[in-house]
């Protein structure tokens, strides 16, 4: 798990560009989403994905959310722990 979490880290402080006005986005840890302050335009990463479709639809299982993400389920794994969804990503600012 320690080098899977060291991937993430490297893979999210990688900067993330604004496809409509390539400036740089900011990363929301709490939403899952990056922000563009110069066009507001949002993006949502996997956990951001996921937080939505399981807040619209609660009894989704692992394997309906790997189909509608079209992730594989060992990845969504990295973000459910005991049941409960969490974002790998929360310490990283």
């Amino acid at each position: 798990m320690e080098s899977n979490l060291k991937g993430l880290v490297r893979r999210k402080t990688n900067a993330k560009f604004c496809p409509k006005c390539k400036t740089k986005m900011s990363y929301i840890s709490v939403s899952g989403k990056y922000s563009c302050k110069n066009c507001g335009h949002m993006e949502y990463d996997l956990y951001g994905q996921m937080k939505q479709l399981l807040e619209d639809n609660p009894s989704l299982s692992k394997v309906e959310l790997s189909l509608i993400l079209d992730v594989p389920i060992r990845d969504l794994n990295m973000y459910i722990e005991n049941g409960v969804l969490n974002n790998p990503y929360k310490d990283i600012q």
